[in-house]
């Protein structure tokens, strides 16, 4: 079945190979998101491939790129979406916390509030026969005495205010991995923004704050403990 598939962080991790195993099946169109295109490596020569500026740090950017996408589908120019690729990431070892312009931290922006934000925002816009798949790649950090991270140097803890680092890590696997594991499955559109009733939470609103999402507005931005719905434009 065509369709089109975003992957972003586009130049790395697992993005490399994958989108040379996806260039092959010139069915998909392929949308590689980078924070600066420019330093994209990927083979761009297939003419079902693009490579699309997204930074993830800035929420504004995020809106404006699924607005995009969405009009791209609508007026036809690209397939309905099959598949969003959650491959960006950021991860720090070397300072204390950093907060993005947003006023969040930089790990849990880019890693888990962007992604969610970018999913949710283009959930209308997927194949309406063939479904969707939505890929996130999490870790172990929560998960007791299997992430070695418990174990790092005291002295690197005090010097570099690496509780702080090591705890936020612990915060983003374990929000990515519940995210992914209520939220898997087939189940309808109402399910991901809404309940049933009005008002009543779906499963992804439930799971990420407790919070009805209409169908008209979108995840803006969310800390550990809470979560802002604001209004589309």
């Amino acid at each position: 079945m065509p369709g089109t598939i975003i992957i972003t962080g586009g130049n790395d991790s697992l993005a490399v190979p994958a989108t040379q195993l996806l260039a092959k099946y010139p069915e998909h169109t392929i949308i590689l998101t980078q924070r600066n295109p420019q330093t994209i490596n990927q083979p761009t020569s297939n003419s079902r491939v693009y490579v699309k500026k997204l930074d993830l740090e800035d929420f504004s950017a995020v809106h404006a790129f699924a607005n995009a996408v969405a009009t791209d589908v609508q007026v036809g120019k690209i397939p309905p979406l099959t598949s969003i690729i959650c491959n960006a990431y950021h991860w720090n070892l070397r300072t204390a916390p950093e907060l993005t312009g947003d006023g969040y931290e930089k790990t849990f922006q880019v890693n888990h509030i962007a992604h969610a934000a970018l999913v949710l925002r283009l959930l209308g816009h997927f194949d309406s026969v063939s479904g969707c798949c939505i890929v996130l790649f999490i870790s172990d950090a929560h998960w007791t005495g299997k992430n070695s991270l418990e174990k790092y140097p005291p002295v690197i803890r005090k010097a570099n205010g690496l509780d702080a680092l090591v705890s936020c890590q612990l915060g983003l696997s374990q929000s990515q991995s519940t995210w992914a594991a209520g939220s898997s499955g087939p189940f309808p559109w109402q399910d991901h923004c809404g309940g049933s009733q009005p008002g009543e939470p779906g499963r992804l609103a439930r799971i990420t704050g407790e919070r009805a999402i209409p169908s008209d507005r979108f995840i803006n931005a969310c800390d550990h403990s809470q979560i802002e719905i604001l209004q589309g434009p």
